[in-house]
């Protein structure tokens, strides 16, 4: 009896310890994190060269392309059913003629982020024509990457937090 009661108490502090530590730690340090990162630097990387666009992405089955698909559904509002997440580079007009979104206006080279679904089709996620630079650099979902790694620290928080409650409980009683 007094055995139970110390391991109650005990795993009522260490819960108590996660529940503080999990949505510091977790959003920056989680597997979801790492993969997400890893899945940013691949469409970073240069896959195919055509005349005049170059195209990077990252593909279904690939490390991080969940994440990134959960990214996009936060910084986005995507929920299709997608293959691969492309980056197109290039000219506008040479970008219009490549992806068929018909972009002809922009400045310098610029990037187009999208979605290749199955099905052949294919969902524009980022077209920024007179700032490249946000696209190029997928600011905005490299924030989603982090929205989504937050709300998942909170749920897990949520849930550690019912659980820590419960243990007081059981230890009071």
């Amino acid at each position: 009896m007094v055995a139970d009661e110390t391991l109650l108490r005990i795993s009522t502090v260490l819960v108590s310890l996660t529940v503080v530590s999990a949505p510091i730690l977790y959003p920056k340090y989680s597997l979801f994190t790492r993969r997400a990162v890893t899945g940013v630097k691949q469409l970073r990387e240069v896959r195919e060269e055509y005349e005049d666009v170059d195209l990077t992405y990252i593909e279904q089955g690939e490390t991080g392309f969940k994440q990134l698909v959960e990214a996009a559904g936060v910084a986005f509002g995507y929920s299709g059913d997608p293959e691969r997440i492309c980056l197109a580079v290039g000219r506008p007009r040479d970008l219009g003629e490549f992806t068929g979104f018909g972009m002809k206006h922009g400045i310098g080279d610029n990037g187009v982020l999208y979605i290749e679904e199955k099905g052949d089709e294919d969902e524009l996620l980022r077209w920024e024509p007179w700032s490249p630079t946000s696209t190029l650099e997928l600011e905005k979902l490299s924030r989603g990457v982090q929205l989504r790694a937050r709300e998942r620290s909170h749920t897990i928080t949520v849930s550690l937090a019912v659980l820590w409650a419960t243990l007081s409980i059981v230890t009071v009683v």
